[in-house]
């Protein structure tokens, strides 16, 4: 039986892929992906900016869709959470930190804010669950 962390960011992992934003030929839908993989895939924030812009066409303006620099990776999770707050009406304490994701000093915060984002009425009305 799974532990409850890794249920979470498995349900996150596929939640991502039933929105379209992960291709089914990524290397992360595989069966044997680890936790290390889904990190590593959601660091440069493209999946995160991409989710938004798939609920809400235009909530991440600027966000860069092929970062090569650590500095766009870190950009692309700043656009992404000033979208959260600005466009989804999140409140900043319920919210992830940068270093949260990019330095994985806490990804259970980053897999929470997954969780509240996928039951907003935006992701409902998709059937994204």
């Amino acid at each position: 039986m799974e532990d409850t962390d890794t249920l979470e960011w498995k349900q996150a992992r596929q939640w991502l892929i039933s929105s379209g934003v992960i291709p089914p030929t990524h290397q992360i839908t595989k069966p044997n992906v680890e936790l290390i993989d889904f990190v590593l895939a959601l660091r440069d924030g493209v999946f995160l900016c991409s989710v938004l812009e798939k609920l809400k066409p235009g909530s991440c303006p600027g966000w860069n869709p092929k970062p090569v620099m650590q500095h766009s990776f870190v950009k692309n999770i700043q656009t992404f959470l000033h979208a959260l707050t600005s466009s989804f009406g999140f409140e900043e304490g319920l919210l992830f930190a940068n270093n949260d994701l990019y330095e994985v000093d806490n990804f259970k915060k980053v897999m929470n804010t997954l969780s509240l984002l996928s039951q907003k009425p935006e992701a409902l009305s998709l059937g994204l669950v």
